[in-house]
């Protein structure tokens, strides 16, 4: 009866976590899949035409979805766990950004696929929610909000692969393409340059023995920091991405999702 109770609750973790981990509904089939009946035909034509003009110069797929209710599941993980299981086209990739909006429940979520995390960063994902979803949904323009907030995010990708889309909204707001990318924020420049020098004048030292030892630690330490925070930066760049196609929609894709984003209410 021991042996047989040992297996109980690893049984019970085991089935649990299937549960967690099932499959969510086969991926859409278009680029805008509007479950919830908030965008209007001409909203979407132009929405699919911008975003796949993207998708064709750039390789970054942006999806939005929109659904009533997430029946109590909270908006990031129902758009990570659809981010991260939805696979698109012959090369079955996922998504570069995923857009969820859940109108009932008036919150939105933005999920950025590791390989466009240098390009969307939180910071300007944020702001970009911020500047055209919230205000456009709490007048009930769901859809001016969603193709805004869209062509914006697909702007910043389109100035980053120095291309121009055609399809481009006159969009109200003036959008940086590169804030939050490239800038250094001063308190980080701070957390980097006081230790140096606080480190600086500990090895200084006297002139005796212990003085010159500490002198010789200063380099191979600075040289250590420096090489931290080169290789703490090479992750936040984009890539390229493989052919296939979404449908028959142009190639392209991302290579997974590790919560990167932003999201809100309204």
């Amino acid at each position: 009866m021991k042996i047989k109770n040992r297996f109980v609750i690893p049984g019970i973790i085991v089935l649990l976590s299937i549960q967690a981990f099932a499959a969510v509904e086969p991926a859409p089939q278009t680029y805008v899949e509007d479950r919830a009946g908030v965008i209007d035909a001409n909203t979407k034509t132009r929405m699919i035409g911008l975003l796949q003009e993207l998708e064709q110069k750039t390789s970054a797929r942006i999806i939005v979805l929109t659904v009533n209710s997430t029946d109590g599941e909270s908006i990031f993980d129902y758009s990570f766990e659809r981010a991260d299981q939805w696979k698109f086209g012959a090369n079955q990739k996922s998504a570069s950004v995923l857009i969820v909006a859940a109108i009932k429940d008036r919150k939105y979520q933005t999920q950025v696929g590791y390989d466009w995390e240098g390009v969307l960063p939180d910071s300007l994902v944020g702001s970009i929610g911020r500047t055209y979803f919230v205000p456009n949904f709490k007048a009930g323009n769901y859809a001016q909000g969603l193709f805004e907030g869209s062509a914006a995010m697909a702007k910043v990708i389109a100035d980053s692969k120095n291309v121009k889309l055609t399809g481009m909204p006159k969009l109200r707001r003036t959008v940086n393409s590169r804030a939050g990318r490239d800038s250094v924020p001063s308190g980080c420049c701070c957390c980097f340059v006081l230790p140096l020098i606080l480190l600086w004048l500990f090895t200084r030292g006297g002139g005796g023995p212990g003085g010159r030892r500490g002198r010789g630690l200063f380099w191979p330490v600075l040289g250590g920091l420096l090489l931290s925070r080169t290789l703490g930066h090479r992750g936040g760049g984009f890539g390229s991405f493989g052919g296939g196609g979404f449908g028959s929609f142009g190639g392209g894709g991302g290579g997974g999702f590790g919560g990167g984003g932003g999201g809100g209410s309204w």
